[in-house]
């Protein structure tokens, strides 16, 4: 399974121990790129809550959109040489989970639009902002939620911004005990398919 989400250009579908076939609650990991602002987060976003869409199949169900983030440049902020106080530091902190808040904030604002356009008012969609390693926190949110499966993307190096890479997908694989949906980027070419085959 492990091999197959990071090398498969088609999405994967990795049942887990809880498979048993509902789909009422659905959780759709996004990521977002912090320099350079790319399309791709908000692209990937909208085909992964597509996907959950057409996996409720039209009955009753809500959507979990949730972006695990962390503190860019946590490593030096403990650094005495830079002379930070306590105040400096909260406020740096704070302004970096407002701007991943907002991102967030925007692209659920988006994606209910997309919703709105399909006329789909059975699928509910909230959104959870959660600090940590998103190997850890993700899998930790799904079961806090009791989801019937996680959705996410994925590519196996990081070249593409906005989407899980390799190591972090199958991390989430092994400790998320649902079924998983993993979608490549438009554009993946896959290691396992040789150049003009």
């Amino acid at each position: 399974a492990r091999h197959l989400v990071r090398k498969c250009p088609a999405p994967v579908w990795v049942m887990g121990p809880r498979g048993h076939g509902a789909r009422q609650r659905l959780l759709v990991a996004v990521d977002r790129d912090i320099f350079p602002a790319t399309a791709t987060p908000r692209d990937m976003a909208g085909r992964l809550v597509d996907a959950a869409v057409a996996l409720a199949r039209g009955q009753p169900a809500s959507v979990h959109l949730a972006h695990a983030w962390q503190v860019y440049g946590a490593e030096l902020m403990e650094d005495p040489g830079l002379g930070l106080d306590a105040a400096s530091l909260e406020a740096y902190v704070d302004g970096q989970r407002y701007s991943h808040h907002l991102w967030l904030e925007e692209l659920h604002d988006a994606l209910r639009a997309r919703l709105a356009i399909r006329s789909d008012f059975s699928l509910e969609t909230t959104t959870h902002l959660v600090e940590g390693e998103a190997a850890e926190v993700l899998p930790a949110l799904a079961r806090r939620l009791s989801v019937d499966a996680l959705l996410l993307g994925t590519l196996g190096a990081s070249r593409a911004p906005g989407v899980l890479i390799g190591n972090t997908a199958e991390e989430i694989l092994g400790r998320a005990g649902v079924p998983i949906l993993a979608l490549k980027p438009p554009g993946f070419e896959s290691p396992l398919i040789s150049p003009g085959a």
